[in-house]
């Protein structure tokens, strides 16, 4: 976004460190890049697809200047009910993470903007990879190699 507004952070708890280091981001890129959008986090939802939904729909209906909703969790299904319930579809910037095959029919069908693939596949395989070695189990050292994430849009999912 690179207008005025305001953004909404959903989160499936603000005491998860994951969670809070990427509402903290999101405040960050923000500031850094847009510093005329306000940006309301603290909202959880502890990934329920219903409680996202009536969160985000309550949000969109009292406030016409949200342009932007960042889920750091589940129930996107939820938020992108809501966003097209209230007619915005296609207009409120809809971001979140993992690519599954949910996020992937919801970017097909224009009903989430970005997604962010942090590839938990290979997170879990490292992390797997690390205790084997640990406990002496493995052939060798584990692969030093930095997991990327990669931001999928409609066009490349």
């Amino acid at each position: 976004m690179r207008g005025p507004g305001r953004a909404i952070v959903i989160s499936t708890s603000v005491g998860f460190r994951a969670h809070r280091q990427r509402i903290d981001g999101f405040h960050e890129a923000v500031a850094l890049h847009n510093p005329d959008l306000s940006v309301i986090s603290g909202i959880t939802t502890g990934d329920d697809q219903e409680r996202a939904y009536h969160q985000v729909a309550a949000f969109l209906r009292d406030g016409p200047e949200v342009v932007a909703v960042y889920n750091t969790g589940g129930g996107n299904r939820g938020a992108a009910m809501a966003i097209r319930d209230s007619g915005r579809r296609g207009e409120t910037l809809f971001l979140g993470h993992e690519l599954t095959e949910e996020t992937r029919r919801l970017l097909r069908d224009g009903e989430m903007t970005v997604t962010i693939d942090q590839a938990p596949e290979l997170q879990a395989r490292r992390s797997i990879d690390l205790m084997i070695a640990r406990l002496g189990a493995s052939a060798g050292p584990p692969v030093e190699a930095e997991i990327a994430f990669t931001l999928h849009t409609a066009e490349n999912c």
